[in-house]
Formats: structure tokens, C-alpha cells, sequence
């Protein structure tokens, strides 16, 4: 995905917006492709991010429900840091 800036073309990440507190009993967050900046595809790489904390991690879909228009992602809790993504 792109986007322009100032007139030029800037690389867009694959983002999710997720809850921090909401993990199921695997470890693994249930996200939502409304909350996602592009189309959620099992294997992708994603940065994870929660706005109200403004922190980002790494995390990779591991399903997607295309009914439900859900996906569950693994984050990597060891990249938490603070940031936004590039698209905010």
C-alpha cells in the first residue's frame, strides 16, 4: 500500500489496530479487518498497534475468519515500543 507525501510515493505498513488487554488463552489477539490498512492474509507480517497507549509490536495473522471479517495475530510482546504507524 501506498501513499503520498509532499508529493511523494511513501511505503505504507501492513497495520491492525489491537487491544492490549484482550487476549484469548493462547496468548493470541482477536483483531478485526475493519481495524486493519489493508486485506489480512494468514502468514502476513503486520505491525500490531493501540492508539489510546500509542505502542506498535510486530505480530504475524495466523487465521482469518473472511465470514466474520476477523483474524487472530500472534505479537511479538518482546518488540512493544512506543510509536504509531506510518499512516497516522
Amino acid at each position: 500500500m501506498l501513499e503520498k507525501e509532499d508529493g511523494k510515493i511513501m511505503p505504507v505498513d501492513p497495520a491492525v489496530e489491537i487491544d492490549l488487554n484482550d487476549r484469548d488463552e493462547q496468548g493470541r489477539s482477536l483483531v478485526f479487518q475493519r481495524d486493519a490498512n489493508t486485506l489480512l492474509v494468514e502468514g502476513m507480517a503486520v505491525l500490531a498497534y493501540e492508539s489510546e497507549e500509542h505502542v506498535v509490536a510486530d505480530a504475524t495473522v495466523l487465521s482469518v475468519n473472511k465470514q466474520r471479517r476477523t483474524a487472530y495475530i500472534e505479537v511479538d510482546w518482546a518488540s512493544v515500543r512506543t510509536g504509531r504507524p506510518n499512516y497516522i
